[in-house]
C-alpha cells in the first residue's frame, strides 16, 4: 500500500517515491479525460493519470520512470493510505 504524508508519496517500505503539489490549483472540473486513466489539464496541457485505475506497481514504476508525471488520487483509492 502506498502511504501520502504531507503531501508526499511513499512505497510501501517507507521509500519517496514523489510531492504531490500542483502550483495551479488544478481541480477536477479543470481536466478533460482522455482516455480511461487519463486526463488533458486545460490550466497547464500537461497529461494527467488518474491513478485509481492502475495497480500498485504500476504507479510506482510509473513515478519512478517518469516522476514529472502529475498523478489524480482520489482519497477513496484503496492502493493510498492517507496519513496525516
Amino acid at each position: 500500500m502506498l502511504t501520502i504524508k504531507d503531501k508526499k508519496i511513499f512505497s510501501d517500505d517507507g521509500t519517496f517515491l514523489k510531492v504531490i503539489d500542483c502550483p495551479r490549483g488544478v481541480s477536477g472540473s479543470d481536466l478533460t479525460q482522455t482516455s480511461d486513466h487519463e486526463f488533458h489539464c486545460d490550466k497547464c496541457e500537461k497529461q494527467v493519470v488518474a491513478t485509481d485505475s492502475l495497480t500498485e506497481d504500476s504507479i510506482v514504476e510509473l513515478i519512478t520512470d517518469k516522476p514529472e508525471t502529475c498523478l489524480k488520487v482520489s482519497r477513496f483509492d484503496p492502493l493510498f493510505r492517507f496519513e496525516p
